[in-house]
C-alpha cells in the first residue's frame, strides 16, 4: 500500500501548485485523477473524466459561454468509482477550462430513487438533486443541464436549490430549495423598421395604350382653309421667282398651287 507522503510525492508539480480543486485542465482528461484524489484524500474530484468520452453537441449559453454535452463509455469500461452517463461542461468563451459541470451519474447505492443522479461540479463542491429514470435520457438531460446551467450564471452559484452538497472539506449539508429566480434577461431594443419599399411605376395598359392611338389618329386642330391659303401664297411666290430669277421654280409653284387645292377640300 502505497502512503500517502510516497503519493505526493509522484504527484506532477502542477498538480501540487494547484489551488485545492482548482486544477489545470490538461490533468483531468483521464479516470487516474480522480480514483487517486478520491483514495488519498476522501473527496470527490473536480470534474468528471473524460477518457472514451463522445462530444455530441456544442450549445450557446449567451454571447459569453457555450457548453459542451458528452456521452461517457458505458459504465462497465469506466475506472472510476463514480459512473457517468452524460456530462455538461460550460465554459466562459477564451477560457479552455470549464466553470463547471452538470453529470448524469449511475445510480449504484439508492435503487428507489431512479436509475441516475442529476449532479453537477462547481467551486470544488459536488451537488446532488436526487436521482430518476429520465436523467439517464439525453434529450431530458440536456434540457435540464442547459436550464440549471443557465439559471447558475444568472445567480451565480447553485447555493439554496435543495441539492445534496459535499464541499470542498469533505462536509456534507443538505440545502433548502429557495433560490431567488434568476433576474430576466434584458430586452433587446425593439429593432427598427425595414425602410419603405420605393413606389412601383405605373404599368401601361391597353386603356393607356388605346388613348394614346386615338389621339395620334385625331386630325389636326389646324384650320384647312389656312393650310390652303399658306401653301397658295407659297405658289405664287415661286411663280414671281420663276418670271424674275429662274424657270425652275414654275414647277415648284405648280406642285404647291396643286397642294392647296387638296387642303381646300
Amino acid at each position: 500500500m502505497v502512503s500517502a507522503t510516497e503519493f505526493i510525492q509522484k504527484v506532477p508539480q502542477p498538480l501540487l501548485e494547484a489551488d485545492g480543486f482548482d486544477l489545470p485542465f490538461s490533468l483531468l482528461e483521464g479516470p487516474t485523477l480522480e480514483l487517486t484524489w478520491e483514495r488519498y484524500f476522501g473527496v470527490p474530484c473536480v470534474s468528471p473524466p473524460l477518457a472514451a468520452t463522445e462530444l455530441l453537441e456544442e450549445l450557446t449559453l449567451g454571447p459569453d459561454h457555450y457548453a459542451l454535452l458528452r456521452r461517457h463509455p458505458e459504465a462497465e469500461i469506466q475506472a472510476t468509482t463514480v459512473r457517468y452517463v452524460y456530462s455538461l461542461a460550460v465554459l466562459q468563451q477564451g477560457v479552455r477550462q470549464p466553470r463547471f459541470w452538470l453529470t448524469s451519474e449511475l445510480n449504484l447505492s439508492v435503487p428507489e430513487q431512479g436509475s441516475c443522479f442529476l449532479c453537477a461540479f462547481d467551486q470544488g463542491a459536488h451537488y446532488n438533486w436526487g436521482g430518476e429514470d429520465r436523467w439517464a435520457e439525453q434529450e431530458a438531460f440536456r434540457e435540464e443541464a442547459l436550464a440549471r446551467a443557465r439559471a447558475r450564471l444568472a445567480r451565480g452559484s447553485f447555493a439554496r436549490t435543495g441539492a445534496t452538497v459535499i464541499r470542498p472539506d469533505g462536509a456534507l449539508s443538505v440545502e433548502p430549495d429557495d433560490a431567488p429566480d434568476p433576474p430576466p434577461p434584458p430586452e433587446a431594443p425593439p429593432a427598427a423598421p425595414p425602410p419603405a419599399a420605393p413606389p412601383k411605376p405605373a404599368k401601361r395598359g391597353p386603356a393607356r395604350s388605346r388613348r394614346r392611338l386615338d389621339e395620334a389618329l385625331r386630325p389636326s386642330r389646324v384650320p384647312a382653309r389656312l393650310i390652303s391659303g399658306l401653301l397658295l401664297l407659297g405658289g405664287l411666290v415661286c411663280g414671281g421667282l420663276a418670271y424674275f430669277v429662274h424657270p425652275g421654280f414654275a414647277l415648284l409653284a405648280c406642285f404647291l398651287v396643286f397642294a392647296a387645292s387638296a387642303a381646300s377640300q
